[in-house]
């Protein structure tokens, strides 16, 4: 049976494995299509945790200290009581912890690569903005940076390690 989601608000996952966007193998594409249809991606991000292969998909399970970081993708769910749902189906969660996966909550970071517009500006062109009759700048709204820590929701692996192998690089894409 599915875990219910204790907060409403928390609208992000993290996703590190056969869910990602740019992952190309047959495992998972159903629940990776509705997925991208059901959310919307905030680029590369990064967890605390170790990541494991569990033969065609990978677990993150805790990490032994803070250097060790998983790799994967935040997302934006539309609607996360629905998504949630069937993803804790998929991953097979279920109450009193006896699933495969837990699913809980961990601060991600998103691994912002480039430049933000609102940065790129010199000052030189920032005073060469036009400016109203008021002193006040002419309708144009500065950009406020994007957060780069969240609170999201991941999957842990809690199932059997025996078959289990590191995943040293912590990024299922370049295992």
């Amino acid at each position: 049976m599915p875990v219910r989601t204790p907060d409403n608000r928390i609208c992000h996952l993290f996703v590190y494995g056969s869910l990602m966007s740019q992952i190309q193998t047959p495992m998972g594409t159903h629940q990776r299509m509705r997925l991208a249809g059901e959310s919307r991606s905030l680029g590369p991000a990064s967890a605390s945790g170790r990541l494991v292969s569990l033969g065609q998909y990978p677990g993150l399970i805790d990490g032994a200290s803070n250097a060790d970081i998983v790799q994967g993708e935040l997302l934006l769910l539309h609607n996360p009581q629905t998504t949630l749902l069937w993803l804790d189906r998929y991953e097979n969660v279920q109450h009193g912890g006896d699933g495969e996966y837990r699913r809980e909550l961990k601060t991600v970071e998103l691994n912002l690569t480039k430049v933000p517009k609102f940065a790129e500006r010199s000052a030189d062109a920032k005073q060469q903005e036009p400016v109203a009759s008021d002193g006040t700048n002419s309708g144009l709204r500065e950009t406020t940076p994007p957060n780069r820590t969240y609170k999201a929701w991941i999957y842990i692996y809690q199932g059997p390690m025996t078959s289990a192998r590191p995943v040293p690089s912590g990024n299922w894409l370049t295992r």
